[in-house]
C-alpha cells in the first residue's frame, strides 16, 4: 500500500511537469491578431501584429494548464472531494494569543528600529527623472493652478500618485519643490514596512508555533520582509522587489489575516476595506483593480463560511464609498472613467514589450520563467496543503498561504505587458513572501519537533539578540548621526532648488528656454521630458501633457485638435536620441501629430536635441 501511494505521488508529478511542457510548447501558439490594428499607433504589440490579450491567454494558460492538471490527478489518484478544499476553507475559531508572548515586544523593538531608520534617510539631491517623476511634477503644477484632475491632465497611474500626494505637501509647506515631491514617497515606504512587521507579526500569532518559536518565525519573516523594499526611489535602482504603491494591497493583508484570528473587528475590517476599494483605485489604477479583484475574492470567502450579515455590511459599504466619491468629483468622475478605460484598452499597444517564452533565449526569458514557475509552485503547493489530513499547517495558516499564493498570481498581472527587469522585479515580491513563509515555517516547525533542537529561554534569547542584530546592522539603515540633524536636513531637501536636481543642460535649456516663455501662459510638451512644464512653470495647453500615453490615431487626432489654439510647442530635433529606445519617441510614435507640427510650426530655439517651435503666421 505504501509502494503504491508512492507510485502515485511520483505520477501526479511527471504528469504534472509534462503539462508544464506542454504549456511551454502551446505558448507561442496563442497569438490572436489585433481587429483594429489600422486604427492604432507605432509600437512592439501592433508592429507584430499582437493583441494584448495574447498575455493575458498565455500567463493563464501556463500557470492555469498545470494547476488544473494537478488538482485533476489528486481528485483521480488521492480521491480528493472538492467540496472538502471549499469546507477547509472554513475558519476555525478565535486565535488564542498567548499571554506571555514576546512577539509583542519583538514588534515595538522593530518598530523603533523602522522610526530610526525613517530619520536615518539620506535625502540625497538626485538628478531627477524628467519622465516619471515629471508626470507627477507637471500633474500637479495644472491642479494647483486651475484646480483640474482628469479634465486637465490625462492621468496614467493614478490621482493620488499623479497629484494629490504632492499636492498636499506643496499645501502643507506654502512651497513647490521635488524634494516635497519626493517625500510622500519615504512616508509610503515607511508605511509599507510597518504593515510588513504587522503580517509578520499575525502570520506568526496564527502559526502555532510554541512561544519559544513563534519569535524566531517572526524575526525571520520580518527580515525577509522588510529587505524587499527599502528608501532609494531611483526608479532604475531602487524600489527593489515591492513599491510604494502596494500599500494598499499589503494593508488588506493585515486586514485579511486578522480577520482570520479574530470575527469580533468586522466592523473594522468593512470600513478599511470600503475605503481601501476607492483609494487604492485612486493610488494606482493597476493595483486598484488587483485589490479590488481581492476584496471579491474575500466576499466569496465571506459567502463560504456563511457570513451573510458581514457580507452585506461589506457591500453596502463599499457601494456608499463609490456614491460618496461620485458626488464628491462630480464632472470629474465621469474623466476618470474614461482616461481608466484608455489605460485598461490602449496603453499596452502604446508601450508594450512581447512576454519572452517560457524557458527560450530570449531577452528577460530565464527572468520570466523563474517568477512564473514560482508563482505556478506557489498555487500548487497551496492547493496541495488543502488535500492533506495532518496539522503541520493549520486551517488558518493554509488560508493565509493561499492568500499569498493568490497575491503572487494576480501580481505578475503588472510585468504582463513591460517585461522588462524593473517590472519583472517589482512582480517577484509576493511570491518571495510565500516562499519564505513556507520555508521558514517548515523549517522552524521540523525543528521544533526533534528533542535534540529544543531550545531553552537563554538559548531562544541569544538567537533572537544575533537575528536584532541582524536586522539592524544588514537590513535596517540606522545612522544617527543623521537623525541628529534630520530637522535640518528635510528642511534644505524640501526647500532646495530645482536646478540642484538637474544636469546642467537641462538647467541651461531651462534658463534659455524662459526667455521665449515669458509672455505666455502655456505650451504643448511634445517630449518625454514630462517635468519641462513645471520646471518652465508653464502648464501644457492641452491635458496631454504626457504624450507618451498617446498612440491611436484617435487619440493623435486629439491633440492635433486641441494645437489649432497653441502656439507655442517644445520638441526634439530629428535627430535619433536613443538607438535602443527610439521607438518610444514622440517624433516616431505620434508620426501623425509630428507632419502636422512640421507644416504649422517654426523654430524658434535649438538647445541640444530639444527646439521650441512657434505657429507659423
Amino acid at each position: 500500500m505504501e509502494f503504491k501511494n508512492y507510485f502515485k505521488s511520483i505520477l501526479i508529478f511527471f504528469i504534472t511537469i509534462i503539462s508544464i511542457i506542454f504549456a511551454t510548447y502551446s505558448w507561442e501558439y496563442i497569438k490572436l491578431p489585433i481587429p483594429n490594428i489600422n486604427e492604432l499607433g507605432r509600437g512592439q504589440y501592433i508592429e507584430n501584429n499582437y493583441n494584448q490579450k495574447n498575455e493575458l491567454l498565455r500567463y493563464l494558460s501556463f500557470i492555469c494548464l498545470p494547476l488544473i492538471t494537478f488538482i485533476i490527478l489528486m481528485l483521480f489518484f488521492k480521491k480528493i472531494k472538492i467540496n472538502e478544499f471549499f469546507l477547509k476553507l472554513r475558519i476555525q475559531e478565535n486565535t488564542i494569543i498567548p499571554k506571555n508572548n514576546n512577539n509583542f515586544y519583538l514588534k515595538i523593538i522593530i518598530f523603533i528600529f523602522l522610526i530610526l531608520e525613517f530619520f536615518s534617510i539620506e535625502f540625497a539631491l538626485r538628478e531627477i527623472d524628467l519622465f516619471h517623476e515629471g508626470n507627477t511634477l507637471t500633474a500637479t503644477f495644472r491642479n494647483y493652478l486651475d484646480g483640474s484632475l482628469w479634465s486637465g491632465s490625462f492621468l496614467i497611474i493614478g490621482l493620488f500618485t499623479d497629484i494629490l500626494n504632492t499636492k498636499v505637501f506643496w499645501k502643507l509647506f506654502d512651497h513647490e519643490s521635488i524634494g516635497l515631491m519626493r517625500l510622500p514617497m519615504f512616508i509610503y515606504i515607511f508605511l509599507c514596512k510597518v504593515f510588513f512587521i504587522l503580517i509578520a507579526y499575525k502570520i506568526s500569532l496564527i502559526s502555532n508555533l510554541k512561544n519559544n518559536y513563534q519569535e524566531l518565525f517572526f524575526l525571520v519573516m520580518s527580515i525577509i520582509f522588510v529587505s524587499l523594499i527599502d528608501y532609494d526611489i531611483d526608479r532604475q535602482h531602487g524600489y527593489k522587489y515591492i513599491i510604494y504603491r502596494e500599500l494598499p494591497i499589503l494593508i488588506f493583508g493585515y486586514i485579511f489575516i486578522d480577520y482570520l484570528i479574530d470575527r469580533t473587528k468586522i466592523f473594522k475590517t468593512i470600513i478599511v476595506l470600503s475605503f481601501l476599494s476607492v483609494f487604492s483605485i485612486m493610488l494606482s489604477l493597476d493595483r486598484g483593480i488587483i485589490l479590488n479583484f481581492l476584496i471579491i475574492l474575500f466576499i466569496f470567502f465571506l459567502l463560504i463560511n456563511y457570513k451573510y450579515k458581514h457580507l452585506l455590511y461589506l457591500f453596502c459599504s463599499i457601494l456608499f464609498c463609490w456614491i460618496f466619491t461620485f458626488f464628491i468629483l462630480g464632472n470629474e468622475f465621469n474623466h476618470f472613467l474614461t482616461n481608466s478605460l484608455y489605460i485598461i484598452t490602449e496603453i499596452n499597444y502604446v508601450h508594450g514589450l512581447i512576454h519572452p517564452t517560457p524557458f527560450s533565449d530570449q531577452p528577460g526569458a530565464s527572468r520570466a520563467t523563474k517568477i512564473i514557475l514560482t508563482i505556478l509552485f506557489s498555487l500548487i503547493t497551496s492547493f496541495y496543503l488543502f488535500s492533506k489530513k495532518e496539522s503541520f499547517f493549520n486551517t488558518n495558516f493554509k488560508i493565509t498561504l493561499l492568500f499569498f499564493s493568490i497575491l503572487a498570481f494576480f501580481g505578475y498581472f503588472y510585468a504582463l505587458a513591460r517585461t522588462d527587469v524593473i517590472h519583472m522585479r517589482e512582480s517577484f515580491g509576493f511570491p518571495i513572501i510565500f516562499m519564505s513563509i513556507i520555508i521558514s515555517y517548515s523549517c522552524i516547525k521540523h525543528f521544533s519537533n526533534i528533542s535534540f533542537f529544543k531550545l531553552r529561554n537563554n538559548t531562544v534569547l541569544s538567537i533572537i539578540i544575533c537575528l536584532l542584530i541582524i536586522m539592524y546592522s544588514l537590513v535596517i539603515d540606522i545612522k544617527f548621526k543623521r537623525i541628529l540633524d534630520f530637522k535640518d536636513r528635510i528642511i534644505n531637501y524640501v526647500y532646495a532648488e530645482d536646478n540642484l536636481f538637474l544636469n546642467d543642460n537641462d538647467k541651461n535649456f531651462i534658463k534659455k528656454a524662459n526667455n521665449f516663455l515669458k509672455d505666455i501662459e502655456c505650451f504643448q510638451n511634445f517630449t518625454n521630458d514630462v517635468a519641462l512644464n513645471y520646471l518652465l512653470r508653464k502648464k501644457n495647453c492641452s491635458k496631454h501633457y504626457i504624450v507618451y500615453s498617446l498612440g491611436s490615431k484617435r487619440t493623435q487626432n486629439e491633440l492635433i485638435n486641441s494645437l489649432k489654439n497653441i502656439d507655442i510647442v517644445i520638441s526634439y530635433t530629428d535627430k535619433i536620441r536613443n538607438k535602443d529606445w527610439h521607438h518610444l519617441e514622440p517624433n516616431y510614435k505620434l508620426w501623425i501629430v509630428k507632419e502636422y507640427i512640421n507644416k504649422n510650426y517654426d523654430i524658434i530655439f535649438k538647445h541640444g536635441d530639444r527646439i521650441i517651435l512657434k505657429r507659423k503666421i
